[in-house]
This record gives structure tokens, C-alpha cells and sequence, in this order.
């Protein structure tokens, strides 16, 4: 529906490097993590969008042994993505085949809103855009 907040939870690797290194996998996917983060009604109410990056520890059993904001956008999304993450279960990251304590991963939990004629294919496409054009301003590359 129009207006409908929605959230999205991107997933993004410290390494690309997996010929010893397994990344971390999300217990029942991303899907499962995305159920577990609110959006703030106030939140809602005031129309806020944007990305929270969350950076989080496992230790060698796959449970969070930390998990902190990189940068916001409002304490209450801030909040309510670090605990929805919290409440998440992990298969922790491995090295050689064998499970390992690190800091894995960023979290990206991007908090949005339907717009009026735009279709949910709509959203992923304007998401996936803004991602690519993140990932290019990172490396360098002119838009």
C-alpha cells in the first residue's frame, strides 16, 4: 500500500577474499531478520527514511558478542535495527573449515516508504540503484 513502511536488510561482507574464509551466515536468511526489526511508529509518523549501518562481533559459536551502530539516522531506527539484529541467530564465520570469533559484517537496515505509482518492483529497483551508486562512491568511481 502507499506508504507503507517497509524495511530492507542488506548484508555486506568485511572480505571478498572466501578461498579460507566462510562468511557468516544468518540463521533462516535475511528474510527471517527483516521480521525481527521494526519500524519506529514515531518514525513512521514523521516520514523518516534512510540507512542504519550496524557493525556486529560473533564469537566462534555464532552469537553476537557485539553489536554497534556505524552511522544512523534516528535513535529510535537506530535502536530498533541494533535490536532486531540482537535478537538474530548466526552460523558463524569459518576459516579453513573451522569456526572463528570476527567482526563479519555491516548490517545495512534501510527503513522506507512505498511512493505514490511506484510498484514494490519499483522499491527494489530504486534500492538496488542506491546501492550501486553507494558501492561506486566508495571506490572512486564518477557517477
Amino acid at each position: 500500500k502507499l506508504g507503507e513502511p517497509i524495511i530492507v536488510v542488506d548484508f555486506i561482507g568485511l572480505t571478498d577474499d572466501t578461498t579460507f574464509y566462510e562468511l557468516p551466515k544468518i540463521v533462516s536468511g535475511i528474510v527471517a531478520l527483516q521480521s525481527k526489526i521494526i519500524f519506529p511508529y514515531n518514525a513512521i509518523l514523521k516520514g523518516i527514511e534512510g540507512k542504519v549501518y550496524v557493525s556486529v562481533d560473533l564469537d566462534s559459536l555464532g552469537k553476537i558478542e557485539n553489536c554497534k551502530l556505524v552511522k544512523g539516522i534516528d535513535p529510535e531506527c537506530d535502536n530498533a535495527a541494533i535490536e532486531g539484529i540482537k535478537k538474530q541467530i548466526f552460523v558463524p564465520a569459518k576459516r579453513k573449515g573451522v569456526p572463528v570469533k570476527d567482526t563479519f559484517a555491516i548490517m545495512a537496515v534501510s527503513y522506507t516508504h512505498l511512493r505514490a505509482h511506484e510498484t514494490v518492483l519499483d522499491l527494489v529497483c530504486r534500492l538496488l540503484l542506491e546501492k550501486k551508486k553507494t558501492h561506486m562512491l566508495q571506490s572512486g568511481i564518477a557517477l
